[in-house]
């Protein structure tokens, strides 16, 4: 029996299974986004590239993260909680519709509440299997702390948690507008000093680009081993 095929004995495990495929599937979704723009022969620009990176980055980390641990306890528990904070988002994206439509008392709207209960019921319950607490089930999944605990990625390269991390602050610090992040990672050809400060002309760094790809790609990489492993690897 592998390790898959012992996970998936209940449905948490079911749905490890699924959550991983589908953080894998969005990976890979914007790496090819991002090589087809890179091979479209057009300006690449200062800072979109990098965000085609980011998702991939972040999505397979999640898909690391589910899958990492040496034990089906904790991988389950993880795919709970990522289970257990989607279920979370899509009920407050329900509550903002129903609030735009003023449909509160809506049928359908009891109908897909109820079943919204039912779901976090059935959550609740396989996490009191899995022993973890209400709190443990509400914790926030944060990259910054968790990314230095995978082991999976980093057993052979001691100094890659801090290398990765580095890569994950600059790309979030990109997509969100962060000006010191993106001139860290641009060449400035031209600059101007204007009132309160200056405004410069600026091209991706291309060291900077490759290296972000390189972080990202083995997260990718390290996410489609893992899935692979547990599927064909015999459990011990």
């Amino acid at each position: 029996m592998t390790d898959r095929a012992f996970d998936e004995r209940d449905k948490t495990g079911q749905r490890a299974y699924i959550h991983a495929s589908a953080f894998i599937g969005v990976a890979r979704d914007n790496q090819k986004a991002l090589e087809e723009m890179l091979q479209s022969g057009s300006h690449i620009r200062p800072h979109a590239p990098w965000n085609l990176i980011r998702p991939s980055f972040e999505a397979a980390f999640y898909g690391v993260w589910i899958l990492s641990p040496d034990t089906r306890e904790e991988r389950l528990r993880k795919a709970l909680r990522v289970a257990w904070s989607e279920q979370k988002s899509h009920t407050a994206r329900f509550d903002l519709k129903v609030k735009m439509a003023k449909a509160d008392d809506h049928e359908e709207v009891a109908k897909a509440r109820a079943r919204d209960g039912q779901i976090r019921q059935r959550y609740i319950e396989e996490a009191t299997s899995l022993g973890m607490t209400k709190d443990q089930m509400n914790q926030k999944i944060v990259v910054t702390n968790e990314l230095p605990k995978l082991t999976s990625v980093f057993d052979r390269f001691p100094d890659e948690p801090t290398f990765h991390l580095l890569r994950w602050r600059e790309l979030s610090g990109v997509m969100h507008g962060d000006m010191g992040a993106t001139l860290g990672l641009t060449d400035k050809s031209y600059r101007l000093d204007i009132p309160g400060g200056s405004t410069a002309v600026v091209s991706l760094n291309d060291d900077a680009f490759v290296t972000a790809c390189y972080a990202s790609a083995l997260m990718q990489l390290t996410a489609m081993n893992l899935y692979i492993r547990r599927s064909t690897t015999a459990h011990k």
